[in-house]
């Protein structure tokens, strides 16, 4: 009986073990930098003009932070989404360009009213 038991218990640990080399960690991520939003449309699913929420949104710093960290794990796909990223501009560009860095395709997610000639420059 305790052969078996034994037995049993290594093929667990054999299937993790395998299961290790395959996942490494998360292959894309989605944030939403903002729950704020310029528009309120019907079917967005997470309410994101009213306000709700914007108060429990990270400070620009916190952003950053949480950028370097994600950075770490060389993303292959990040997404800024929200509420409209486009209203936290500056700082989502400069988080683009950390995870940039560490390899990480960066795009988001806009309705695109606030998408000027300017603010394409600085794509």
């Amino acid at each position: 009986m305790k052969f078996i038991e034994s037995r049993s218990i290594e093929k667990d640990n054999d299937a993790s073990l395998k299961h290790a080399k395959l996942l490494r960690g998360p292959y894309q991520m989605s944030f939403d930098i903002t729950y704020n939003c310029n528009l309120k449309c019907l079917h967005c699913f997470n309410r994101s003009g009213e306000n709700l929420w914007i108060d429990r949104e990270l400070s620009d710093r916190e952003i950053i932070e949480f950028a370097k960290d994600l950075a770490q794990l060389e993303l292959f796909n990040f997404c800024f989404c929200g509420g409209e990223p486009l209203l936290r501009f500056e700082v989502m560009l400069q988080a683009a360009e950390i995870l940039s860095a560490s390899g990480s395709m960066v795009s988001f997610v806009s309705n695109g009213n606030l998408l000027t000639k300017k603010r394409q420059k600085g794509f």
